[in-house]
Parts: structure tokens; C-alpha cells; sequence
């Protein structure tokens, strides 16, 4: 089964308000699928059961610096793939950058594409003026300060992603030291 590592603002946290209310705003809109937000710091982690996986990154987990992860957000952006079409970059913090490469080195990924840290708002397959006006909708609920969506993830995410958002879960949660 596959796992992906997902960052997540505390969920009492008004980034997480903030970003929860964009995504629903933004899927409603568009059409689009809905889930929640967070920013994927490595994908994939394999295993047979969510324990097996939760073991995993409990070992990875112990690699990490102290303090939690900083997901700094800069900017609006789109692009072309499914899952990064319409999507919130965020800063390469010092915090996340290390915990990428701890991710690819205690799972043997070192030749995984480039890390393009984000929080994606929009997933979907948009193209030409129909991107241009999905990005216009999205840029025009944006908060005039970006920052206000950035937060500092205390814990790591256990998600199971495979077939659609509505099949994903979240199999367990880390804290970070």
C-alpha cells in the first residue's frame, strides 16, 4: 500500500481555518475533488498495514530536528500535473528542506525528482484560459498577506492515498520532537 507524508497546520490554528475554508471554497467552485490541507513533504512510504507504515515514520520521525516544520507560504502558482494545478509554494525552509532529505534517505528516494515544496489549493486537469480563470477565482480568495496561511507542523501525517481523495485517510500521526 501506498503512504504519503503530509505536513499539516494545527488543526485549531487560524491558518488552518483559513486554508480548510480556501480549499472548500475553491473545490466548490471549480468542481473539483476536496481535501484537506496540507503541504506533502515525501511520498511514497510502501507497507502492508497502516501499523507497519506508522512504524516507519515513527523510525524517521527520530531523525528530525526538534521544534517542528516550517511551511513558510510565498506565493500563488499553477501547473500542469493533477495534483499541483493549482497550488500555494511554499518558502524552502531550513526545517523542510532537512526533513525531505532525511525522508529520502531513510527510505532510499535520493534520486526523486527536485523537492517543489507547496500547499496545494486545486487539483485537477486544467489547461489554457480554463487554468488562467481557476487561478483568477483562487487568487481573488486569497487573504492579502500569504503568511497568515504559513504554520509550523508539529506533527507528521500517515496518509494513505491511493484512488481518490474521498479514499484517502489518515492512518496515523507522528509528533515531531
Amino acid at each position: 500500500m501506498k503512504y504519503s507524508l503530509w505536513l499539516c497546520p494545527p488543526e485549531s490554528s487560524p491558518p488552518f481555518q483559513q486554508l480548510d475554508s480556501l480549499l472548500s471554497s475553491a473545490s466548490e467552485s471549480l468542481s473539483t475533488e476536496r481535501f484537506a490541507p496540507h503541504a506533502t513533504l515525501f511520498s511514497p512510504v510502501l507497507a502492508t498495514t497502516d501499523e507497519s507504515a506508522v512504524d516507519q515514520v515513527r523510525q524517521y520521525v527520530e531523525s528530525l530536528a526538534p521544534g517542528g516544520i516550517h511551511v513558510n507560504i510565498s506565493s500563488l502558482a499553477t501547473g500542469l500535473k493533477y495534483h499541483q494545478s493549482i497550488f500555494l509554494e511554499a518558502a524552502s525552509s531550513d526545517s523542510l528542506l532537512a526533513a525531505n532529505k532525511a525522508a529520502r534517505q531513510h527510505w532510499g528516494a535520493q534520486n526523486q525528482p527536485l523537492f517543489c515544496p507547496h500547499v496545494s489549493v486545486v487539483y485537477g486537469n486544467f489547461a489554457g484560459e480554463e487554468l488562467k480563470r481557476a487561478e483568477s477565482l483562487v487568487h481573488g480568495m486569497l487573504p492579502n498577506d500569504l503568511q497568515q496561511l504559513s504554520f509550523v507542523a508539529k506533527e507528521v501525517y500517515i496518509v494513505k492515498t491511493v484512488g481518490s481523495c474521498s479514499q484517502w485517510y489518515v492512518a496515523g500521526r507522528v509528533p515531531i520532537p
